[in-house]
């Protein structure tokens, strides 16, 4: 019998800096996420269409989505 290897799953608190009042929204994503995926996510929960320039912070560094879609396109 083979056994599944459970995934982890993150509730993430997402906050929209400098605004009031504040905007923020809870997501619960599995822990396999690619970064790709979460900018999906965020847009949804957002109610946003991908319009505006964005960009993460990971770990004091700061990768916008124009550099993860070149990243993905050299992975290819």
């Amino acid at each position: 019998m083979s056994r599944k290897t459970a995934v982890k799953a993150y509730t993430l608190r997402i906050e929209i800096q400098d605004i009031e009042p504040l905007v923020w929204r809870r997501l619960l994503v599995d822990g396999d996420t690619t970064l790709s995926k979460l900018h999906h996510y965020i847009q949804a929960a957002m109610g946003w269409t991908d319009a505006h320039l964005h960009e993460f912070e990971i770990g004091g560094k700061t990768v916008s989505t124009r550099q993860t879609r070149l990243a993905v396109s050299l992975r290819r």
